[in-house]
This record gives C-alpha cells, structure tokens and sequence, in this order.
C-alpha cells in the first residue's frame, strides 16, 4: 500500500486516497473498522458465515433446481442470467449496509472497490460459489471484481426540471 499510496501523490491525483492510504498502512483494519463500522473486519463470524450460508442449489429442493435450470437456459441462450431477490435463499449479510458502506467510501474520497476490504462481499461471493457453479456447469468464480456507486437521479433532475 505504501508504493501505491506514493505514487497517488506523485501524480498528483486524489489526495484523498494518498492520505486514506497512508493511513490504512499505518492504522490497518482499525481504519477501515472506523470508517463503517456496521461492516466487518477480519471477523471470525463472517468467516463461520461464509462456510455455512451458502446458498444450496445443489442440494435437493425442488424450486432452487428448477430456478438453477431456467438460469442456465438463459445463460447458454443470452449469455447472463437474471435472479430476482426473492428467488434467492437469505444473504448472510445486510447487503444495503455494504450498499451503504460503499455510498461512506465515496464520500470518503475512495473508490467503490475498497468494499473489498470489508467481510460482507466475500460472504456474498461464498454464498453465491455453488450457485456459479452450478448454472455455469463447474466453473469457479475468480473474484475478479470491481464495484460501483451509481446514484439514481433525484425526482426534480430526472423530470428535466433545473
């Protein structure tokens, strides 16, 4: 982090990340627990989470495998698929505080992928593996991720008004 934090100053971009940086160096998960802390840090909970909430798509229910079945037919015919919320099992997280926590980073000055740091994601991404896997016919997720904040327009700026 230390390389990265110095070369942000170097080029002048973002003094906020440059200092945000030093600090995590610094400071480490302490900084990213003052930040939010609703989000977890290195926390032995998430990790019993993660192990034990996945979602069970391949483990005998009815309706999850025919929903598994649908989404690989979307998939090979459009190349995605689409699950509605409540077509998935319960997450082992709050995912609006990880929405939450990345609208904090922004504000921050950080990039929305320094929710990576938190627990929650990859609680999501474990409870999400067998899901993968499953519609996809074995292949494993990377984790090759990047995430966004994306801001819906307010009422008054999305109706043309100034």
């Amino acid at each position: 982090a230390g390389a990265a934090a110095r070369g942000a100053c170097i080029d002048g971009h973002a003094d906020v990340l440059c200092e945000m940086l030093s600090e995590a160096a610094s400071e480490g998960a302490s900084l990213w627990r003052r930040l939010c802390p609703w989000l977890c840090v290195e926390d032995d909970g998430s990790a019993r989470i993660a192990r034990s909430a996945v979602f069970p798509y391949a483990e005998g229910d009815p309706q999850l495998a025919e929903d598994v079945d649908t989404w690989h037919a979307d998939l090979i015919r459009d190349g995605y698929f689409t699950a509605a919320p409540s077509e998935l099992p319960s997450w082992g997280v709050d995912v609006s505080g990880v929405a939450r926590g990345v609208e904090t980073l922004v504000a921050a000055g950080l990039p929305p992928s320094f929710i990576l740091a938190f627990d929650e994601p990859w609680v999501m991404a474990a409870q999400l593996s067998q899901l993968v896997r499953t519609v996809t016919g074995g292949n494993e997720p990377i984790m090759d991720w990047a995430a966004f904040c994306v801001r819906a327009p307010s009422a008054s700026s999305s109706s043309g008004s100034s």
